[in-house]
């Protein structure tokens, strides 16, 4: 078996230093700040959108080259 020395680190509890930022304090200050940052932006009409991310084509290239080929047959007056 295993046996700690008398004196080991591994049986204390050690306070680690931690570089967190600490949570924000919610006062009647910045509520009121925030809510008039919104109005601001609402009259203003600036609005931050979500840019959509254009999805990855899901098919291997050859695959995705044999559906355009496909949809070609059908489709021939879109291409």
């Amino acid at each position: 078996m295993f046996s700690l020395a008398k004196n080991s680190a591994l049986g204390e509890d050690l306070d680690w230093e931690r570089n967190v930022k600490p949570p924000p304090v919610i006062t009647e200050e910045v509520s009121q700040s925030i809510e008039e940052l919104i109005m601001k932006r609402i009259s203003e009409g600036h609005f931050d959108d979500v840019q959509k991310v254009n999805k990855l084509p899901s098919k291997a290239p050859r695959e995705m080259k044999e559906l355009v080929e496909h949809h070609k047959l059908l489709y021939p007056t879109v291409f």
